[in-house]
């Protein structure tokens, strides 16, 4: 008897070493000698051969009432004293339970502890066969574990141990690793409570595991954050088994469940779904051979990717195919002489439950050899997300079980006191003695008499394992910030506390405290087990000696020594800067180990937390005088001066350091230092409990302090608690803290960075406001501060932008590591490399297709791709695809030296070879011709990639079927045209379907306002699909036409048939019977069935129909935080000679061939661009042309090489929709514009130094509101010196001012008339009138609070009106150029009449 026990067992004999092939139990019977917990025990022992027992009485159970059924023949089988100096007892007694068989107990006292293990065990042990392992701690709470080796009736034997480890599970490694020691190379078993979650793996000897039920084992019958799996067994036997774990059935359970292992047979492993679940064994017949059985409790569906054997042969091969919580097997066999088997199968993931899992890997592999030990592993899989367990595989002719989880969701909290959840005791403060409930406020009462004047304290209720009374001092309370924290749906049991009252930035970075490790190698462990989303930090205080400055002053109180401030100060400025960076590198060392566990930091959030302010200033105090009261009374000991120096400079110091630090650390911040405000200690506003208040009855959170007193010292009864939990945040003060997490954690998610948590006296919860966002933008942009049920008939704007109305992603959620590109992985894999003035377009091509295929399929919007850009220099040459939807390409920033800058250099493929006249791109000119397979051709027009090329085109590049038949495989046209024929799938005059009349609308498919259109009987209805895109075209017509004034005599302009009326809309639903689509919304514009069902003749003798187009869109693409240029060989931006041409305010094409856009959205949706910089773009930085729902946000765009005729140098919305431009800064560009029909559009709080422009074809119902727009002299046609041209190709009168509305006989050359209800309100509209001259208010429509609606009828904004001169019934104006300072409002088509007080017609409330 003693450590360790006999020699090895001899090869012969080890296959009757066993633990796998017992049924085994452990219980935690919490110190209870009463007949129902034995009751329980019965039954454990009736299912088992061995039962492991923690917390024992030491003295025998004596039965039940009657004295039945108790132990009997005691002996002692040994004494000594233990390395702590107690003397520990071996017992042995021989039960009866009742209706059972005889059962042999054997109990290890450390005595008077009153916390024995035990073992029973259903034959006698022989003393010889005992392991006795003494106190491993050097703790005086450490106790004693007990081993034996079990037979069982098979012939088996297993050495067992019974275990109760430290609070926190300080020892649980040194337990196991002695256990394994002393069973000397034997199966073996530890068993117990292990007072710390099964994820301390890396302190397990080699070849051991956990064996759980992946349940709460500890308050496992009750809810709470103390719900925790402490129970369970560590072996190294890796025979299959399964755990159990159930609470105790009696009327006194204990706060531990049982938990039952049961060996399993192998085909039943995985048997998840019945005894039908496929079974193959391994081949005993073969030398070698590997049965592997797998279960698939991913909650996704696995589609086979790669199987493959580097030795033998399958003797069946792994399905296709295995579905979730279904199980699956395979096997291989050796196939020759004196030869092993191995292989490897990699599954993806697929139809997930929650999406983001999508498209990971779980890969396995085995090796059996011929000669050697088997082997196996799980290296490829993700582990960030699923958890791979094993069992089995030992023998020539293995089975190995193999089990894919889905790892649980779960929040930490890390650091001190103050997230602890110290002082959780108590509820309230009372001016009482320590006895019975203190009127209510002590929640560790229990077992109180009638009047809660006596009461026992079980501060376990409270702290757990782990207070100040009993545990290892760290004070986790039940009420803890993070255990009331509600938290992306996690729920308490996953919500983790490692914060330890006193710890200091280098016991959560480095330093093991308390009896437990460094609390990073802590966070290490759960993010190893679970998928931790977020992170709470609150650290620094005790860097600081916050505790001891408070300490130091309440003593001077007590002492009558006068103020500590003044002696205090400056030592503790002093020491600010040094702990911060101590803060910035504990946040780094989180950061970092998080890394370590295949984290990467989008995957999760750091929330750094600073203090709330504990003690209310001088001003506020309760006890107006510096008297003795404050502390007999109150609990707080501290002189005015020190009081408010406290709540007005020491605790924003702190915050100010907490927030700097987590700037520079990558983390959040949440500032609660006024969390508590209003229910500080001693606070006026704030009350004590009274001899009227009870537990069940208590003193309302919103009337209490929410801090806890310092308790007596010097008064004769003895102290409430302890000192240690005095000023700290109490139960309501946690609770409150709760919420500030709370709420912070739903903001981050709309786009905050930084918060600010308050409270006032008499509130029950405080409440979160965002302080600073990432983008400015985003506090005024968010779902709930915009404005709807406008007056004036004017339109709802509130869903324009990004998913209608949501703010944009602030952190890439990304689940899958393999669908985040990181610079590291585009330099190795894909050979993109900043600043080697290499060529990176291919590269950066491949990665966005690699996304596309592997990826995009996967994605969603809540579970986003990314490339990352690296710092320096890329280089472009081509235009880049990027037709993956939910995918970020993100830089590194803008700054320069810092940040990703894109250079594009478009080569001779690129750059346009057609040009008109030598002055711009001639789009009819590019052509290539298809000749067709079967007779006849097809010819692509520079037309089709409309409005031309790009650096980034976001755009299906699918080929329509027509294209495919008539070209071939397009990559055989030459380089320079084959774009042409790319997403042709989406061309109405390939894919668009014709319409019938609405027999109630006589000549019309719809009207508007309707939301049904009827197709044609040729359509193929299979192609709509409720959710898609549906574009909706109107024929123009000549009544159309003459609506907009062009056919006013003397104004006939030019008229043509296309489709100036369209937008794109989502489809409601389909009717496929009555050949019908439903849109999302009401059409807004009539849809006549072609151009002369309205009455019209037609035009240039066509008939031209209306259609619609189901289209393939691209959506949620997002470019953020790069620099993007295009650089001219020759040409400098740079206005200074010799430079002939200089860009600067230059209206003409200074590189015609060269004028491609920055970034092009074509058929696209939910798409952004987000804090980018474009510097000197060919043409447009960003450009539309059919698109929805776009976001182009905080970004600044500065030159263009072209800005003439064929519309160049805009940011440029065309055939726009719904969609969002904000914060923007647009320097030296053409203009500002919104055309062809680009509807529901905002642009809101931008600075512009060029027009707002309404550039023609019936753009309608747009928004400019609170824009800055200062147009100097010199911006105008005429500012040119090469291939210039004005509006409509020719030159303009005068200058641009401020405003540009498109009047129908100009705009008609190009397009049409502007539409009707563009609104302008509260725009900053200056013109600098003569060169070098001040800036002038553009009068006209500068008036704060009046609604301007451009081409409305005066009050009824929502009909069209050209704009007039009133001279004449009609007399519209011609042409804007020269009548742009004439008043349009009172009838002459602006509709002036309406006002609003509000800050924006957009927003509620805007703060620029």
């Amino acid at each position: 008897m003693g450590v360790g026990s006999g020699p090895a067992a001899a090869a012969g004999e080890i296959e009757a070493w066993s633990v796998s092939h017992f049924r085994s139990a452990t219980y935690n019977i919490r110190n209870s000698n009463q007949p129902h917990r034995w009751e329980e025990i019965a039954g454990l022992v009736a299912r088992n051969d061995v039962v492991a027992l923690q917390e024992v009485r030491d003295d025998p159970y004596r039965g039940d009432a009657n004295g039945a059924n108790g132990f009997e023949d005691e002996r002692v089988l040994g004494e000594w004293q233990s390395t702590q100096g107690r003397w520990v007892r071996l017992l042995s007694y021989t039960w009866t339970p009742p209706g059972g068989r005889q059962v042999f107990v054997y109990k290890l006292t450390n005595i008077r502890q009153q916390r024995a293990v035990a073992l029973i065990v259903r034959a006698p042990i022989p003393t010889d066969d005992f392991f006795l392992v003494p106190e491993v701690a050097d703790d005086v709470a450490s106790k004693a574990m007990l081993g034996a080796i079990v037979p069982n009736a098979a012939g088996h034997e297993g050495i067992f141990f019974s275990a109760h480890a430290l609070n926190g599970g300080g020892d649980v490694g040194d337990l196991v690793r002695t256990a394994s020691g002393a069973a000397n190379g034997r199966p073996w078993a530890v068993m117990g409570d292990f007072n710390t979650i099964p994820t301390w793996d890396n302190q397990l000897p080699p070849g051991a595991r956990f064996v759980t039920s992946g349940n709460p084992t500890y308050h496992c019958g009750v809810g709470g954050q103390r719900r925790n799996e402490y129970d369970y067994m560590v072996t190294n036997d890796q025979g299959p088994l399964t755990a159990t774990a159930n609470p105790g059935t009696s009327n006194s359970p204990s706060d531990h469940c049982t938990v039952e292992f049961e060996p399993v047979p192998v085909c039943a492993a995985f048997g998840v779904r019945g005894a039908d679940a496929p079974c193959v064994p391994p081949a005993p017949d073969a030398a070698r051979s590997t049965g592997v059985s797998f279960v698939n409790r991913t909650g996704c569906d696995l589609t086979l990717e790669f199987h493959a054997l580097s030795h033998g042969i399958w003797s069946a091969a792994p399905p296709e195919l295995i579905l979730r919580e279904q199980g699956a097997a395979w096997a291989s066999e050796s196939s020759g002489l004196a030869t092993g088997t191995e292989g490897t199968v990699r599954y993806v993931t697929q139809n997930c439950l929650e999406p983001s899992d999508g498209n990971r890997q779980i890969q396995l592999h085995w090796n059996n050899p011929f000669i050697g030990s088997n082997g196996y592993d799980e290296n490829g899989s993700d582990f960030s997300t699923f958890r791979v367990e094993r069992q089995g595989g030992a023998g020539n002719n293995a089975t190995v079980i193999w089990t894919a989880r889905q790892k649980p969701t779960a929040v930490v909290a890390m650091g001190d006191s103050y997230i602890s959840g110290e002082a959780g005791r108590w509820a309230g403060n009372a001016n009482t003695g320590n006895a019975g409930s203190a009127w209510g406020t002590d929640r560790a009462a229990s077992g109180c008499n009638a009047d809660e004047s006596s009461c026992r304290p079980d501060l376990e209720e409270v702290y757990g394992h782990t207070s100040y009374d009993g545990g290892n001092r760290c004070d986790r309370s039940d009420v803890s910030e993070i255990a009331g924290a509600e938290i992306d749906g996690i729920p308490p049991e996953r919500r983790f506390n490692l914060a330890c009252s006193g710890a200091t930035t280098d016991h959560v970075l480095r330093s093991g405290f308390k009896g437990e490790r460094p609390q990073v190698e802590q966070l290490k462990d759960l993010a190893r087990h679970y998928r931790v989303r977020t992170i709470v930090l609150s650290v620094g205080g005790n860097d600081l000696d916050f505790s001891g400055i408070v300490s130091g002053c309440a003593q001077r109180f007590l002492s009558g020594f006068g103020a500590c401030r003044s002696g205090q100060d400056s030592a503790f400025r002093s020491k600010l800067t040094g702990v911060e960076d101590k803060v910035v590198e504990t946040m780094n060392g989180i950061h970092s180990a998080m890394r370590s566990q295949g984290y990467d930091s989008r995957y999760y959030r750091l929330v750094a937390q600073s203090y709330a302010g504990p003690i209310a200033r001088s001003a506020d105090m309760r006890y107006p005088t510096e008297s003795y009261e404050r502390y007999t009374s109150g609990g707080c000991p501290f002189y005015d001066e020190d009081a408010t120096w406290a709540r007005d400079e020491v605790i924003p110091a702190i915050s100010t350091m907490i927030r700097s630090a987590a700037r520079r650390g990558d983390a959040f911040f949440l500032d609660v230092q006024d969390a508590l405000a209003g229910h500080e200690l001693c606070h006026k506003g704030a009350e004590q409990a009274t001899a009227a208040h009870t537990l069940t009855s208590p003193l309302p959170a919103a009337k209490a302090e929410w801090v806890r007193w310092v308790p007596y010292l010097l008064l004769p009864w003895g102290s409430q608690g302890d000192q240690q939990e005095a000023v700290h945040p109490n139960a309501y003060g946690q609770k409150a803290l709760s919420g500030c997490l709370t709420q912070a954690s739903g903001q981050i998610g709309i786009g905050g960075r930084e918060f600010r948590c308050t409270s006032t006296a008499g509130s029950a919860q405080p409440s979160v406001q965002t302080v600073e966002y990432d983008i400015r933008a985003s506090a005024n942009l968010h779902k709930e501060n915009r404005r709807t049920g406008l007056g004036g008939d004017l339109p709802d704007w509130s869903k324009a932008g990004y998913r209608g109305g949501e703010l944009l992603p602030l952190v890439v959620r990304l689940g899958n590591p393999r669908c985040a590109i990181t610079p590291e992985e585009l330099a190795e894999q894909y050979d993109v490399k900043s600043d080697d003035g290499q060529d990176d377009t291919a590269g950066i091509q491949k990665a966005i297709d690699y996304i596309r295929t592997s990826c995009t399929p996967y994605a969603s919007r809540n579970n986003l791709s990314l490339i990352e850009l690296p710092r320096g220099t890329v280089e472009v040459s081509k235009q880049v695809s990027v037709d993956a939807s939910y995918l970020v390409i993100r830089g590194r920033g803008t700054t320069p030296g810092t940040g990703t800058k894109i250079v594009f250099r478009p080569d001779a493929a690129t750059r346009y070879d057609t040009l008109y006249q030598g002055s711009r791109w001639d789009q009819d000119a590019m052509r290539y011709e298809c000749p067709g397979k079967l007779g006849g051709s097809i010819t692509g027009t520079g037309g089709w990639i409309w409005p031309g090329r790009a650096l980034f085109r976001v755009q299906t590049r699918e080929v329509s079927a027509k294209h495919q038949r008539m070209c071939g495989d397009i990559s055989s046209i030459p380089e320079n045209r084959r774009d042409l024929f790319e997403g042709s799938v989406n061309q109405h005059w390939e894919s668009g379907v014709t319409l019938v009349e609405n027999p109630a609308t006589p000549g019309y498919a719809a009207r508007q306002g309707d939301t049904t259109i009827p197709l044609s009987g040729s359509a193929d209805m299979s192609a709509f699909k409720p959710g898609g895109y549906l574009w909706v075209g109107a024929a123009n017509s000549v009544a159309f036409y003459d609506s907009q004034g062009i056919g006013v005599t003397g104004m006939s302009g030019e008229k043509e048939n296309l489709h100036m009326r369209q937008q794109v809309f989502v489809i409601s639903s389909v009717d496929s019977a009555a050949r019908t689509v439903t849109i999302d919304k009401p059409l807004e514009f009539d849809v006549p069935v072609n151009s002369v069902s309205d009455g019209s003749p037609p035009i240039d003798n066509t008939i031209y129909p209306s259609k619609v187009t189901p289209l393939k869109m691209i959506t949620d693409v997002g470019f953020e935080n790069f620099t993007f240029t295009q650089q001219i060989d020759g040409l400098s931006a740079e206005c200074a000679a010799p430079a002939p041409n200089c860009a600067t305010h230059n209206y003409g094409n200074l590189a015609p061939e060269a004028a491609m856009h920055g970034i092009v959205f074509k058929w696209a949706a939910n798409s952004w661009v987000r804090g980018t910089r474009g510097e000197m773009t060919g043409s447009h930085p960003v450009v539309t042309e059919v698109a929805k729902n776009l976001q182009i946000q905080d970004n600044y765009f500065d030159g263009a090489w072209n800005k003439g005729k064929g519309g160049n140098g805009y940011l440029r919305g065309s055939r726009v929709w719904d969609s969002l431009y904000a914060f923007n800064t647009t320097r030296n560009l053409r203009h500002f514009t919104f055309q062809w029909s680009a509807s529901g559009n905002v642009v809101f709080a931008n600075d512009f130094d060029s027009d707002l422009n309404l550039h023609g074809g019936w753009e309608r119902r747009n928004l400019f509101d609170n824009n800055t727009v200062h147009v100097p002299y010199n911006h105008s046609s005429g500012s040119c010196t090469v291939n210039c041209g004005g509006e409509g190709g020719v030159g303009d009168k005068g200058t641009w001012w401020p405003i540009y509305w498109s009047a129908g006989y100009k705009a008609s050359k190009w397009s049409g008339s502007s539409g009707p209800q563009n609104v302008f309100f509260n725009n900053d509209l200056t013109k600098q009138t003569v060169k070098n001259g001040p800036y002038q208010p553009y009068q006209s429509y500068s008036t704060r609070g009046r609604v301007y609606q451009f081409g409305s009828v005066e009050g009824s904004p929502q009909s069209f009106k050209p704009l007039d001169y009133g001279t004449g019934d009609p007399n519209p104006i011609p042409d804007w150029a020269g009548e742009e300072n004439r008043d349009y409002t009172g009838g002459l088509g602006v509709d002036g009449s309406h006002r609003d007080g509000g800050d924006s017609l957009f927003v509620k409330t805007y703060r620029p």
